[in-house]
C-alpha cells in the first residue's frame, strides 16, 4: 500500500478525536464549575473545527496525484503518532488555570510532533515543495497560533 499526506491527516484526526474525548471525560472538582464547562465547551469546539479543517484538506486532496511517502518514513511517522496518542492523558484538573496550562503544554507537544514529522519527510531539497511539506507547514502555523492564544490566557 502506498502512503501519502492523507494517511498522516487521518491519523491526525484520530489524535484530535482522542483529545476531544479527554476533554469530555474530565471530572472537574474545582470551584466555578460553570466557568469550567464554558471553557471546556470552547476547547471542544476548537477541536471540532480542527477536525473539520483536516477533513476539508483531505476532501480537496482526494482526487489529486499526491507524492507517495516512502514506507520506512511513513512507518516512523506512524510509530511517533501512535506513541504520542497513547501517552496523552490529563492530570487531575481542579482549577481553570491548570486546565489552560495543560492544554497549552499539550499543544506544544503536538507542535513538536508535527515538526518532527515534517522533518522526517525531508530527504532532499525538492521535498520542501511537496504537498505534504506545505500542508504540514500550514498545520504548524495554526498550532503556533493556538499556543499563543492559550498562553495569552495565562
Amino acid at each position: 500500500m502506498a502512503y501519502n499526506i492523507i494517511d498522516i491527516l487521518d491519523k491526525t484526526i484520530h489524535m484530535a478525536e482522542k483529545r476531544k474525548q479527554l476533554y469530555l471525560n474530565i471530572d472537574y472538582m474545582g470551584q466555578d464549575k460553570q466557568k469550567f464547562q464554558l471553557i471546556q465547551s470552547v476547547l471542544i469546539r476548537s477541536i471540532e473545527r480542527e477536525i473539520k479543517y483536516y477533513e476539508d484538506i483531505i476532501h480537496d486532496l482526494k482526487d489529486m496525484n499526491l507524492e507517495i511517502i516512502d514506507f520506512r518514513i511513513y512507518d516512523k511517522i506512524s510509530f511517533l503518532m501512535n506513541q504520542f496518542n497513547n501517552k496523552i492523558y490529563y492530570e487531575k484538573i481542579d482549577n481553570i488555570p491548570k486546565l489552560i496550562k495543560w492544554t497549552a503544554a499539550l499543544h506544544k507537544d503536538i507542535f513538536a510532533l508535527f515538526m518532527s514529522i515534517q522533518g522526517k519527510l525531508v530527504t532532499s531539497e525538492s521535498d520542501f515543495e511537496t504537498f505534504a511539506y506545505k500542508i504540514l507547514s500550514n498545520v504548524l502555523i495554526r498550532k503556533e497560533k493556538t499556543i499563543k492564544e492559550l498562553e495569552r490566557l495565562l
